[in-house]
């Protein structure tokens, strides 16, 4: 039995209370709010544990939300996805939300530097805060989408960030660290390894 919508197809689809357009992240605070991205609507839902909605948070095209245990800060990752219109561009960025009492965006990041592949498959790229630290640590990672003619295989991996004024500044770089290490890393020529 669904928490919310319907498993009937397209009997939830829309924009108007309680209806959604490409669910594409759930996530729960403390209080057991319960937050969900609405992709194609450009908004998160937020309900109580009972079913009852509480508020809209506009936001450009959600696609992970993370909530710091601190501080309540609500962090919304926004890129592509699979959504019935992969043609249109979304640039890959990080938002920083006050709080559920107060959603505006305080601070926006520009994820840099990666490849997003748009395909019908599945996520390209995932995105994940750690606030387990002294600050806040951005981890975002994108897919190798493409064997026929790959992209540069080095924006395909994780990256570490921490956050500085409005900018997300590297911290590592994983398909650097690869390439030191093992030299090629770019896989075979549409996917066909020849010894």
């Amino acid at each position: 039995e669904p928490f919310l919508g319907s498993l009937e197809k397209d009997k939830s689809k829309g924009s108007g209370d309680g209806q959604f357009d490409v669910v594409s992240c759930v996530a729960i605070d403390k209080e057991n709010r319960i937050y969900i991205g609405d992709f194609n609507n450009d908004r998160i839902h937020v309900y109580d544990e009972n079913k009852n909605l509480l508020k809209y948070i506009k936001v450009t095209k959600p696609v992970n939300i993370c909530i710091n245990p601190k501080n309540n800060e609500i962090f919304v990752f926004s890129f592509n996805i699979p959504n019935g219109n992969e043609n249109i561009v979304v640039p890959a960025m990080l938002y920083q939300i006050k709080s559920f009492d107060n959603p505006d965006i305080i601070k926006s990041y520009a994820i840099p530097d990666v490849a997003i592949p748009v395909c019908t498959n599945g996520f390209g790229c995932s995105g994940a805060i750690d606030f387990f630290g002294e600050e806040p640590i951005v981890w975002f990672s994108a897919i190798f989408g493409e064997s026929y003619r790959p992209m540069d295989i080095k924006k395909s991996n994780t990256s570490i960030y921490k956050m500085k004024d409005s900018k997300l500044v590297e911290i590592l770089d994983f398909g650097s660290e690869a390439e030191n290490t093992v030299g090629k890393i770019r896989p075979a020529h549409h996917g066909r390894q020849r010894l």
